[in-house]
């Protein structure tokens, strides 16, 4: 099997690439797409093609035969302060061309990395794929809300099988952004809970997303499907911070109001990206209403079509990742 792979050197797609690694070995090809030339794997059953998202056309794939694609790249979240135009640069336009592109590529199966996000907020009852599109997005959900829906129009226009997966929000170990800034919040004192605390939200653990993301390849049942891909548990956010801190054996972080908070994100997000301290460009009005919004959903789906049963609960997942972030950051 020919498997290429966007997005290979983010987290995700690098997650995957090792999964796929030592779970297939040799009865898989991995290609993946980059744009510079050094890639961090030393295997020489990776294959590079390269290319950026943006400025792709058939010539970067010609005379190559891909039975799966797993679109994994994309303009991601953490980059919230440009303008939505470059998220749909990347995200919507870079994915009509990758599809375009590889038409005389006989492609099976394109899998489409969708997120969560495209429903919006929530309410206490698990959403399900059949759900519409939220409102109120940021633009990074927007991007990827028209991304799927571009997927589906090239897709069907080519003949090429899709599948849509929509991933719940990702923790886990070696992460570059987000989680390892709060939990270093949380050692020091600095991290505060915005708000009662009691929304629900529904985490999805970066071993359980890998391993279901593999369980689609040439998965026929999956083809013409959208899925969600979360963890299964469902938590009040003050319980995933109190567990981040009891890990830690440090205090729980305190709670403070939420609206005050909110109207400063909104004063702070008019101030350039370059002149903000680290300490408070996380603080945006997206990410405070994390603090707000319910965030949940129907994974049932998943577990019929592909057997997909999440293994790791809230304690084990942040314990493997708060241990490679403290052997990452300190050596130990």
């Amino acid at each position: 099997m020919n498997i290429l792979i966007t997005g290979a050197t983010g987290y995700i797609g690098g997650k995957l690439v090792q999964r796929l690694l030592d779970k297939e070995g040799d009865n898989a090809s991995i290609f993946v797409l980059v744009r510079g030339d050094s890639i961090p794997w030393d295997d020489q059953r990776i294959c590079v093609v390269k290319g950026d998202l943006k400025d792709l056309s058939k010539d970067n794939f010609s005379g190559q035969r891909y039975d799966v694609v797993i679109h994994s790249a994309a303009l991601m979240a953490n980059k919230d302060y440009l303008p939505r135009e470059e998220f749909r640069k990347t995200n919507v336009i870079g994915t009509k061309r990758l599809i375009e592109s590889l038409e005389e590529c006989e492609v099976k199966q394109f899998i489409q990395i969708s997120t969560v996000g495209v429903y919006g907020s929530t309410g206490l009852e698990p959403v399900n794929e059949e759900s519409g599109y939220g409102e109120k997005l940021s633009d990074y959900e927007w991007s990827k809300m028209e991304a799927e829906k571009k997927a589906l129009e090239c897709c069907q226009k080519l003949g090429i099988p899709l599948t849509i997966l929509r991933l719940g929000l990702v923790y886990g170990e070696n992460m570059a952004y987000g989680w390892p800034q709060m939990i270093d919040n949380v050692v020091k004192g600095r991290m505060r809970i915005i708000g009662k605390g009691n929304n629900r939200i529904q985490l999805s653990y970066i071993r359980d997303i890998v391993e279901g993301i593999t369980r689609v390849i040439g998965n026929k049942r999956s083809c013409g499907v959208t899925l969600n891909l979360c963890g299964a548990q469902i938590y009040r956010i003050e319980n995933i911070f109190y567990t981040i801190a009891d890990i830690l054996k440090v205090s729980r972080p305190p709670k403070v109001p939420f609206f005050p908070v909110y109207l400063l994100s909104g004063i702070l997000k008019l101030i350039p990206e370059s002149f903000k301290p680290k300490s408070i460009k996380l603080l945006t009005p997206h990410r405070v209403r994390f603090f707000k919004d319910n965030r949940v959903y129907n994974i049932k789906k998943a577990k019929e079509i592909m057997n997909f049963y999440p293994k790791y609960d809230l304690e084990e997942g942040m314990a493997n990742t708060i241990k490679a972030h403290k052997e990452e950051c300190y050596g130990k």
